[in-house]
């Protein structure tokens, strides 16, 4: 299998990349660790971030003026510019560069797919299609991995993410026996309020309720089941 033609750099100069900064502080610390891990290996690195711009419009023009200064784009599930549609045409903003694309999907992909449609924004399973030839996609739920394989795109791996946190300080006499480390989850009636246009919500918001109340409940099973009576019912 060939690998995407941008990818085969023959240059003498190491190859240039683009990373848009993340909008929230926990992701912005990963991909400022992409531009920090790729500079100190000697590649070039634009690290785009749109709030040092005053509006906007100004980031989008400095934006597409980059795109075609750099010999690979990554692009994260929350890239607000790349993933953004282009007033001009229907199109994702990384789909108007010839450089090579590199997804790094450190979410689940259909919750970036919903968002994209909450957003009225092009498709981004269509868009990745159009991009196939000179893309790559680095998956960190196994799931989705199959499911891009599934879909026909060729250049899809399984990935894991590996973290880097500075040691504050030491402590000698823990205050608590257990500390939990992960997400803020909103309250479930804020979930709930995005689920009343979707069929059989009433089902939904039920295991969504048993999840919450216990974790060791599996969403899969009843999510597969949904899918199969949509199926059933041709819708």
């Amino acid at each position: 299998m060939g690998q995407p033609a941008a990818m085969n750099h023959s240059s003498q100069s190491k190859p240039s990349f683009l990373i848009e900064s993340a909008p929230t502080p926990i992701y912005q610390r990963i991909t400022a660790g992409y531009r920090d891990a790729l500079i100190k290996h000697g590649y070039p690195a634009i690290y785009f971030a749109p709030d040092q711009f005053p509006d906007a419009s100004s980031a989008f023009h400095s934006l597409r003026e980059q795109l075609e200064a750099v010999d690979y784009i990554l692009v994260f599930d929350n890239s607000e510019f790349l993933l953004s549609s282009s007033e001009e045409v229907d199109r994702c903003v990384f789909e108007q560069s010839t450089a090579a694309l590199i997804f790094i999907h450190h979410d689940n992909i259909w919750s970036s797919c919903a968002y994209a449609q909450k957003r009225q924004r092009p498709s981004y399973l269509a868009a990745w299609r159009r991009v196939n030839s000179k893309s790559l996609h680095f998956c960190i739920e196994y799931s989705n991995y199959l499911d891009l394989r599934r879909l026909g795109l060729t250049h899809v791996f399984p990935f894991f993410h590996a973290s880097q946190f500075a040691l504050d300080r030491v402590v000698q006499s823990p205050v608590y026996d257990l500390a939990f480390i992960g997400h803020v989850l909103p309250r479930f009636e804020v979930g709930f309020h995005y689920l009343q246009q979707f069929p059989y919500r009433h089902h939904i918001a039920a295991n969504f309720w048993s999840r919450w109340t216990d974790l060791s409940i599996k969403l899969a099973p009843f999510a597969l089941r949904r899918s199969n009576w949509r199926a059933n019912a041709g819708g």
